[in-house]
């Protein structure tokens, strides 16, 4: 591949990945969306499709590694790991320069949003997990306090008395 496929080769990667990020972007609105409603179900497939988008972001990005590799192969202004930002600068395409910081900045972006919405949905699972403990405890003291021990077992009252 020449320079200009390898560039052109690298925007279609760069695009499938912002597809992608966008694909996890819907997920974590319906896992957050899951959670609100306590659907285990559909928590359990979503997390399934989440793996499966992990791993085609991984997919993408070896192959962004490797085609940015060869490029820096074939461009000497380019240091070793070069960025996007650097890339574009030194591409001869004026067209494809706008072109990959465009990708570049959708890409920083979904990415923010994926971050915020994957924080925003372990806080709510924790704060889940706090509320089933806060109700356990409260049933288990209740339960105690009824005549059964925290074993289950209950009591034995003496009703001659």
């Amino acid at each position: 591949m020449n320079l200009d496929e390898l560039e052109q080769h690298l925007l279609e990667i760069l695009e499938q990945t912002h597809q992608r990020q966008q694909s996890v972007l819907e997920l974590l609105d319906q896992q957050h969306q899951a959670m609100i409603e306590r659907d285990l179900t559909r928590l359990s497939g979503i997390a399934t499709e989440l793996v499966g988008r992990a791993q085609e972001l991984q997919g993408l990005e070896q192959q962004r590694a490797a085609v940015t590799r060869q490029i820096t192969e074939m461009n000497e202004g380019l240091g070793e790991n070069p960025s996007l930002q650097e890339i574009a600068i030194l591409s001869p395409e004026p067209n494809r320069r706008d072109l990959f910081r465009d990708i570049r900045e959708s890409l920083l972006h979904t990415q923010e949003q994926v971050t915020s919405a994957r924080d925003r949905n372990q806080s709510l699972a924790s704060n889940i997990v706090e509320a089933n403990d806060d109700t356990l405890r409260n049933l288990m003291s209740t339960l105690r306090e009824s005549g059964y021990s925290p074993e289950d077992t209950p009591r034995v009252v003496d009703r001659r008395a």
